[in-house]
């Protein structure tokens, strides 16, 4: 097994004569005891240059760079000592340096094409308002935007009422009308017209406003339509954010869904690019839907493996990475003229909580925030963010506390903090873009008796949108679900209630145009302002739309990158890769749906001949048989958790495979440490199947599918395999009923393709796995120190004979010689004797198996005495040979070496299975590789070797 380090730069080891074999393992295996350099995520590198070029950057800060603060001219930083420690001294950021850079060209046609082409004039007269040419149409490629000067969204601000300038403040979801779904706008006269009532900012939409691709593209016309139709003086286009980060949250269920944040991490080198993908994908999908904003990418540090809100939605717990790949993520997007929001602000990563549903805090100082959580945000900052999302989390060791409303001292939320948003995000960071808030119907906000006022009053909101307003957001995200006739009347009263603040100084008149003009500056830069849906072919859009949404394309990208994120961390015993023609292999789910992709996954490897064509499936959840009762190879499906019980779940069928299978695979989904606990239904599932799967002497292999910090619980394991997102397991790729794929889970397939090796694993930890720990009340828990497994870390097969080294032929006999390998034969390229090259008539190879025969005519022809045999195999990565040795014997008294007397050629080479076959199902079947059986002593010293060298031995595998 190869450990991949620091670039994955896999070592080539030519194996080619038998003496040479024990010589080699173990020099590869004191190769790899190379000692892992701790990757210091703390390390800033503070830059006095970089701040003070008098010219734009010719290209994006690095996040080494990054953490210099911003300081304007006579301006005091204002935040605890320790800031100018951390900091030290800094010059100032030139206009042009600061500024953000404007959106690049579009490389395909958004669904609500722009110009710029209309005078600020027209914009104010509402009979003309944000009107495109007739001519424009959802096909054409998007014109460059022509950045607008202020005075345009001056003299829009000017005509603007007090009313127009605070809703323009906020952004309702609309995800019901009176308990039903909102899909149709035209089905809810109610709440349009309660939308047309205020000029509001945005409107954001769910996964209950999203059900397919027409529909969705129509609802987002519909409502800019209906924008267009309020009585306000000047008709300003919404902002249309939907949460779209790929992976776990994921809204557009019939879109492509792209691998997840964390997986990104794991394809090491590629990891920059693969997340520039990600963005571009998302962006096309989401432009030609309407949408011009993304709630994404999530720019958190994901430094506690107790949070249980962020995990796998972040890139890593290396803040560096963190900051490139969220550069990367918004590079994509801008491709389609979408706006990308890194979030949340100041860095979620660090919590244990989610403030969904309660408050949280990170108990972190200035100068540890300044090493860690914050060096994406300064990073993205500099290189032209355009929104930026708060969190509803605390920061009890630099904030400043506060008096709540029931007398009880505290600190307020991020979102709600002076501190936190202006002197922190605005004047250290030098940030001037749009804030917008996390949404504050979220528990930390809306639970949290922090102003007074009761519980979702008029009075409460208001307060908690003044703290916020005057904290330094620009944006108010979902107040409340605008979901009624009681939440318009709500809205009408919020407004006004704000309206009040404003004319009696709680909120000052300046700090509401210093956000609405950022908001208006916003949708000048993407075009927004310009937007006219009357000039939008609609048929035209939406044949587009169904074009990219979920296209081939997409999903061949998605299954791309999917195919880099397999991370293999554990392979005792070469229990990986599994054998797809021959052996008892059982494959569980956790939960219903799960078996959907799994048995895609094998169909699919069926039907690419990895597994054989024949093979026995039995679906015990769907009940659905396929294939030979007398094939070699039999796969069972099942789930070891009932979720209407709530218990794990065994029926005697279940018990039945697992008491024969040679390979069970189980799939675990870790979304917080109570699924790990002895108590946990989950927990006792997987490891009733790992017991079982012992006691019958068979192997187990874990597939971690979410959070990869479950490893450290199954460390009995005999094979780990990673693949970070859990989510579309139920979804069948293969379903077009749609047009296009939906929002499948690639992850699972590419890890499933994997383990059946259709390909060599190239992932690589983007975090580090801590152990965990039995505490004194019996709960098991993280300890990071030690670190059980280290950021980086990855591993390669190791490929290598498991049968026929060492044997002997005797010349004259009517059988050749039978080898066995663990790598696929149909990558087989070169057959070498003596380092010539065999002709394919000497030599036969059981079709998609491992095991192959030399001929005895082509023995026969050779002398007596040893000889060396290589096997040339490439997977597309670049070759790799696999070596041994025969011996040719001419004298009769050696036949008792030969080979045995078998019928067929292709009779089983391995010993008889680890354990005996008592049922007539299973009776019979020849099973994967025993080392213990025709290998000779040398064999069994390189074995040793490699047994000593663990999992950190250096592979075969070269590019």
């Amino acid at each position: 097994m190869a450990q991949k380090c620091c670039g994955r730069r896999p070592v080539a080891i030519l194996l080619r004569a038998f003496l040479s074999t024990a010589l080699v393992f173990g020099a590869a295996t004191a190769l790899s005891r190379v000692a892992w350099a701790d990757e210091d995520a703390q390390d800033v590198v503070t830059s006095n240059s970089v701040a003070a070029q008098g010219d734009a950057k010719a290209e994006e800060p690095s996040p080494e760079a990054s953490m210099a603060p911003t300081k304007r001219p006579g301006e005091v930083l204002e935040a605890k000592d320790e800031s100018a420690q951390v900091y030290q001294a800094s010059a100032e950021v030139s206009e042009a340096t600061a500024a953000p850079a404007a959106p690049e060209p579009a490389t395909g046609a958004p669904a609500f094409p722009v110009t710029a082409q209309e005078s600020a004039a027209s914009r104010v007269v509402p009979a003309d308002a944000g009107h495109l040419p007739a001519s424009a149409t959802p096909t054409t490629a998007a014109p460059k935007i022509a950045v607008q000067s202020d005075s345009d969204v001056d003299q829009i601000i000017v005509h603007m009422t007090i009313d127009e300038k605070i809703a323009q403040m906020i952004i309702p979801a609309i995800r019901t009308w009176n308990g039903q779904e909102v899909v149709d706008l035209s089905a809810v006269p109610e709440l349009a017209a309660a939308l047309r009532k205020h000029q509001y900012g945005g409107i954001i939409l769910f996964g209950q406003n999203v059900k397919g691709v027409e529909q969705t593209f129509r609802l987002v016309y519909d409502l800019q339509a209906n924008n267009g139709q309020i009585g306000a003086t000047s008709k300003i286009p919404y902002l249309m954010p939907i949460d779209e980060e790929g992976g776990v949250v994921t809204r557009l269920s019939m879109g492509t869904r792209m691998t997840g944040s964390m997986a990104t991490g794991a394809t090491g080198e590629q990891a920059e690019a693969n997340a520039e993908k990600t963005g571009e994908v998302i962006g096309k999908e989401l432009a030609a839907l309407g949408f011009n904003v993304d709630f994404a990418p999530d720019a958190d540090v994901n430094n506690n493996p107790l949070n249980p809100v962020i995990g796998v939605r972040s890139f890593s717990d290396d803040p560096k990475t963190v900051a490139k790949l969220a550069m990367a993520f918004m590079r994509g997007l801008k491709k389609s003229n979408v706006a990308a929001t890194f979030k949340h602000f100041p860095g979620h990563g660090d919590t244990a909580t989610d403030t969904h549903t309660g408050g949280a805090s990170v108990n972190k100082t200035g100068d540890e925030l300044r090493k860690t959580e914050l060096v994406p945000f300064k990073f993205v900052v500099e290189g032209g963010a355009d929104i930026i999302m708060t969190a509803h989390i605390t920061l009890p060791q630099f904030d400043d506390p506060v008096i709540f409303a029931d007398g009880t001292t505290g600190y307020y939320p991020a979102t709600m903090s002076h501190k936190i948003l202006t002197n922190l995000l605005r004047r250290e960071l030098g940030y001037d873009g749009v804030i917008v808030t996390d949404a504050l119907e979220m528990g930390a906000v809306y639970d949290g008796g922090l102003v007074p006022g009761r519980k979702g009053s008029v009075e409460y909101c208001t307060n908690v949108a003044e703290k916020v307003i005057n904290a330094g957001a620009d944006m108010l995200l979902i107040p409340t679900d605008l979901k009624s006739e009681e939440a318009a009347a709500f809205y009408d009263q919020y407004i006004a209630a704000l309206i009040a603040k404003v004319n009696d100084g709680s909120i000052p008149v300046d700090r509401i145009n210093e956000s609405v003009r950022r908001i208006l500056e916003l949708k000048k830069k993407y075009g927004i302002l310009d937007l006219d849906v009357s000039a939008i072919n609609l048929d035209q859009a939406v044949a587009n739309a169904k074009q990219v949404v979920g296209s081939d394309e997409n999903h061949a990208t998605e299954m791309d990158v999917a195919q880099q994120v397999v991370t293999v961390i554990k392979n005792d015993s070469i229990t990986l890769p599994v054998s797809g023609h021959k052996g008892a292999v059982v494959v569980l789910g956790r939960q219903q749906g799960d078996e959907v992709v799994l048995d895609h996954a094998i169909k699919d490897l069926q039907e690419k001949g990895i597994i054989a064509a024949d093979a026995k499936v039995t679906n015990l959840v769907s009940g659905a048989t396929r294939g030979s009762d007398s094939s070699a190879m039999k796969i069972v499906i099942a789930l070891y958790y009932d979720a209407p019980t709530g218990t794990a779940l065994y029926s005697q069928d279940l018990i039945d495979a697992l008491a024969h299978a040679d390979v069970t695979i189980a799939l675990s989904k870790m979304y917080n440490v109570s699924g790990l606990q002895d108590d946990s239904p989950y927990h006792q599932g997987i490891q009733k199947a790992i017991d079982q799967t012992h006691a019958a002497g068979g192997k187990f292999v874990l597939l971690s599918a979410n959070l990869p910090y479950d490893v450290a619980r199954y460390q009995n394991a005999d094979a780990i395999v990673l693949a970070y997102m859990a989510s579309g397991t139920n979804m069948d790729p293969t379903d077009r009923g749609s047009g296009n794929a939906g929002a499948y889970n690639a992850n699972i397939i590419a890890a499933v393709e994997a383990m059946f090796d259709a390909r060599n694993p190239t992932g690589e930890l983007p975090v580090n796995i801590p152990s965990m720990t039995k505490k004194d009340d019996g709960s098991y828990t993280f300890d990071p120190s030690p670190t059980l497994y280290k950021r980086g870390f990855g591993l390669s097969y190791d490929y290598q004979f498991t049968n026929g080294g060492n044997a002997t032929y005797v010349a004259g006999s009517e059988r050749g010689l039978v080898f066995e390998t663990n790598a696929r034969h149909d990558k087989l390229v070169k057959v070498l004797v003596d380092g010539v090259a065999v002709s394919e008539g000497d030599y036969e190879v059981l079709p998609g198996s491992t095991v192959l025969a030399l001929s005895s005519s082509f023995l026969d022809a050779l002398s007596a005495g040893k000889h060396a045999l290589a096997l040339a195999y490439d997977y597309g990565e670049g070759e790799f040979d696999l070596s041994t040795a025969f011996a040719v014997a001419k004298a009769a008294q050696n036949a008792s070496e030969a080979s045995d007397d078998s019928s067929s050629i292709y009779a089983a080479t391995s010993a008889p299975s680890h354990q005996a076959r008592s049922k007539a199902a299973y009776a019979g079947l020849p099973k994967t590789g025993d080392l213990a059986v025709d290998v000779a002593p040398l064999i069994l010293v390189a074995a040793g070797l490699l047994t000593a060298g663990g999992a950190m031995m250096k592979g075969v595998r070269v590019k």
